[in-house]
């Protein structure tokens, strides 16, 4: 975890705290473990890419959906794909499988009920938070793990999630 950034470690430890005191109670709400994780995602997108001049646009307060949406629309410019392969990345990675990740785990979100705001109280399910642990940190191309590469090996990001 010494490769993650405080925020990200924080909310993967109220992830945790969840899972160890609540996950076994009848009544338990599966919308922390499920907000947490998408927190963590959150964070690790600003602290691996918002550094970049290009997309320093990320570090503005902005959901998974929007971050998406967002990735997707700066692929189309060409100088922001230039920028991604001067730092070593992929920009298919960047601009294309990373919105599809976000945008998955951020599906996960509205449709467990997680996202606040809404006019009916919904409450994720454990099945919720088992998909978005899965897309998050554990899953064959989850997206913290892909990122703490970007961080270490920038070159090597073009066989990450592949």
């Amino acid at each position: 975890m010494r490769d993650l950034a405080v925020p990200t470690v924080e909310a993967l430890h109220e992830y945790a705290r969840f899972m160890i005191t609540s996950a076994d109670a009848p009544s338990a709400s599966w919308n922390t473990p499920v907000n947490e994780l998408c927190r963590a995602v959150e964070f690790e997108i600003v602290n691996t890419l918002g550094d970049m001049p290009k997309l320093a646009q990320l570090n503005e307060d902005m959901a998974l959906g929007e971050m998406a949406h967002l990735l997707r629309d700066l692929g189309k410019n060409e100088s922001a794909n230039a920028a991604t392969r001067a730092h070593g990345l992929d920009p298919d990675f960047v601009f294309m499988r990373l919105p599809s990740k976000l945008s998955k785990l951020a599906g996960i979100r509205r449709q467990s009920g997680a996202v606040h705001g809404r006019k009916v109280v919904r409450h994720a399910t454990q099945r919720h938070a088992q998909s978005a642990l899965k897309t998050a940190i554990s899953g064959k191309s989850a997206i913290i793990p892909d990122l703490v590469c970007i961080r270490r090996n920038p070159v090597q990001m073009g066989a990450v999630g592949e």
